[in-house]
């Protein structure tokens, strides 16, 4: 976490300028402890993320700060809205920048339609 901002502030923990979200589409679900017997204040959602990319990629970088991930699919959709997996569940967690690294299965051209869906959860801090 954001523990020690100063140490952090001489780091570029900024993505890539070559991928951009152009879309975010969230579903979340929240539980508050003591409401309807909740023990524990929790959520848990499902992000899906249009990307542009404007150079040739090989992998994938989002922010995860405070998410537990539990699936990752990475993909493409062609022009008759057909899907090729480039990814299903192989990522990893980068903890000094706070993400996830989602390696492609080949090169990702610029203008292809790429997406990202992320299930996660995480406690409420509330």
């Amino acid at each position: 976490g954001w523990n020690n901002v100063e140490a952090v502030r001489s780091k570029d923990l900024r993505l890539s300028n070559f991928i951009r979200p152009i879309h975010y589409e969230i579903k979340m679900n929240v539980s508050v402890k003591g409401y309807e017997n909740s023990h524990s204040s929790r959520f848990d959602g499902k992000v899906h993320i249009s990307l542009n990319i404007s150079a040739p990629a090989k992998v994938i970088e989002v922010h995860s700060l405070g998410l537990d991930i539990q699936n990752v699919g990475l993909y493409t959709v062609n022009t008759v809205g057909k899907r090729e997996y480039l990814n299903q569940n192989k990522f990893k967690m980068n903890r000094e920048r706070e993400t996830i690294v989602i390696p492609s299965k080949r090169l990702i051209r610029p203008g292809e339609d790429v997406h990202v869906e992320v299930k996660y959860n995480g406690t409420a801090l509330m």
